[in-house]
């Protein structure tokens, strides 16, 4: 590794002294700071025997060490390879307060903006991994910390980029590993985001294929990866004879547990219609043995929604009307075009996390913006409105330099104390940095600019329909199209 790659992951070296830490912290005989490097996970407490004092010791000696942060840049666990033989090759700290390995992601707070960049973000099996292909050119690499793959993970991974890709040896135990990565995905899956999975010759790591057989060698095999609809199908029909009833039958069996938790989407559609033909069934009839209903599709944008997209509302207006009623696709999407949009519900919550972490984003916000806060926040129901409102009050009256830890005390407060304290114990198990606080709150305004601009053009589509428009009105639709056609 070249120092640059050692510096930028802070890496370095616990030697083989039992009690090396006591040069910093101060003799392991004083209970106070035994208890505290114990809890911190660094170091170990041995047994009492009779009158034996129990010994306590340093649990990383020689060993090269990986400090593994959150995504604030704070240390909150190591990750130690040993240099010589021994056992075991790898050992992480253990759980703590601080450091949940079903939660973290070793080397994201240094990938961040690569993967942005690059867009995409690569999961691997092990931090040796991560920093040996950042030095190689891929610094948007991540990996589990000796754990499999949780939802925790997915989730995290899905809130830094549109698209995931595991990387997995070809062995028994990747394609294990693999598995249970795609059952960690399958409740979380969106029309928006793309996961793959990618698997190495039996040989290879990530390190030695990019050694052996170059970068470009090895993005084009990241491009290759396997899509999750495709992977769906291998896992379901692993050691099946397709051939056979009984084996269509089992992997229709097979896929009924996954289908179940797969959110309603239209990837779920596709998916569904592939394993049909598979399965020599129809799509209905596969449809009510798993006991779902079908997605309704946008027949214009392919994707799952109540609305239609800006190009399906473009093309009605501009067919005559007599076409616009013959046509039976065109007056599917006028029908929904009439439904009311609803405003977004599940990130209201996510927000006042992120005010509460960050009042000063919450001061710096235009009325305008508080409104689409309040909108969010009524749309979930009439306590977060509330809530929110109180929150904002509170935000705006944070002086400039105000912290964090006063702005908890001003909460307490509160007359919503109790709801503040349920909400702050969320921003301890997942905190924001203010990069992606920021993100998420201009993101969310993003999404109520949008909704209040389909209200607009479909109260304007209605008075097209019944031919009462003005000339305001038709050059007030062009401008709400070409807003909406700008915000994506």
């Amino acid at each position: 590794l070249s120092g640059h790659i050692a510096k930028r992951n802070g890496i370095g070296y616990a030697n083989d002294d039992w009690q090396n830490l006591e040069k910093v912290f101060g003799s392991y005989g004083q209970d106070t700071i035994a208890k505290s490097l114990v809890e911190a996970g660094l170091i170990i407490q041995g047994e009492s025997e009779g009158r034996t004092i129990a010994k306590r010791y340093d649990r990383f000696r020689d060993r090269i060490m990986f400090p593994i942060r959150n995504l604030k840049g704070q240390v909150i666990g190591f990750g130690g390879r040993i240099i010589d033989h021994g056992e075991p090759k790898y050992l992480n700290s253990p759980e703590t307060a601080l450091f949940k390995k079903g939660q973290t992601l070793y080397g994201l707070f240094e990938a961040r903006k690569s993967i942005r960049e690059m867009s995409y973000v690569l999961v691997c099996e092990g931090y040796m991994d991560v920093v040996a292909l950042a030095q190689l050119g891929f610094p948007n690499a991540v990996a589990t910390l000796g754990t499999a793959s949780t939802e925790s993970h997915v989730q995290l991974l899905l809130r830094h980029s549109d698209k995931v890709v595991f990387s997995f040896d070809g062995d028994a135990a990747g394609v294990r590993a693999a598995k249970r990565a795609f059952e960690a995905s399958i409740a979380l899956l969106s029309d928006e985001k793309e996961i793959r999975f990618l698997f190495l010759p039996k040989e290879h790591d990530p390190d030695s294929f990019v050694r052996e057989m170059g970068g470009e060698v090895f993005s084009q095999a990241i491009s290759q990866a396997k899509p999750l609809s495709v992977f769906f199908i291998d896992i379901i029909g692993e050691g099946l004879d397709w051939n056979t009833a009984e084996g269509r039958a089992q992997a229709q069996n097979e896929a009924k547990v996954y289908f179940k938790k797969m959110p309603p989407i239209a990837l779920r559609t596709q998916i569904l219609r592939e394993l049909a033909k598979r399965l020599g069934i129809t799509q209905l009839e596969l449809e009510q043995f798993y006991g779902i209903a079908s997605v309704e599709v946008n027949h214009f944008t392919g994707r799952s929604a109540s609305v239609p997209g800006v190009g399906a509302l473009e093309t009605l207006k501009k067919l005559p009307k007599k076409d616009w009623q013959k046509n039976a696709d065109l007056r599917a999407m006028e029908n929904l075009a009439k439904q009311k949009p609803v405003a977004p519900t599940d990130i209201g919550i996510q927000l006042m996390r992120v005010l509460i972490q960050y009042p000063l984003l919450g001061k710096r916000l235009s009325p305008t913006q508080c409104q689409a806060l309040l909108k969010i926040a009524t749309a979930r129901n009439l306590q977060t409105q509330t809530i929110m409102q109180d929150l904002l009050e509170l935000c705006k009256q944070e002086p400039e330099d105000g912290k964090f830890a006063s702005f908890q005390n001003v909460l307490a407060t509160s007359v919503h104390a109790k709801a503040y304290d349920a909400l702050l114990k969320k921003v301890f198990e997942t905190e924001f940095s203010l990069e992606e606080a920021t993100l998420h709150l201009n993101g969310a305004l993003k999404k109520v600019e949008v909704e209040i601009l389909k209200q607009e053009m479909l109260e304007i589509t209605e008075k097209i329909d019944k031919n009462i428009q003005t000339n305001e009105d038709l050059n007030r639709y062009r401008a709400v199209v070409t807003k909406l056609k700008n915000n994506g």
